[in-house]
């Protein structure tokens, strides 16, 4: 399992959602933390691309309880 660790703390609101969109694939977990608004619209704008790409977004607990949940 490859692990990749961003800090876009400091970023723009576009330049965190060009990083995290351009490196997705099968199997990646994107964690956001609620710190501002700016990561909250990231996360809109985000589920608004998953969705539009057809990947499936499933929460930490469902991840962790449940066996059969396939990560994107």
């Amino acid at each position: 399992m490859e692990c990749k660790i961003f800090g876009y703390h400091y970023e723009r609101r576009e330049k965190i959602y060009q990083k995290v969109t351009k490196g997705l694939k099968k199997g990646s977990i994107i964690l956001l933390h609620d710190t501002s608004e700016k990561t909250y619209n990231v996360l809109v704008d985000l589920l608004l691309f998953l969705k539009d790409k057809k990947y499936s977004t499933f929460t930490i607990d469902n991840i962790l309880t449940t066996k059969e949940a396939k990560v994107l």
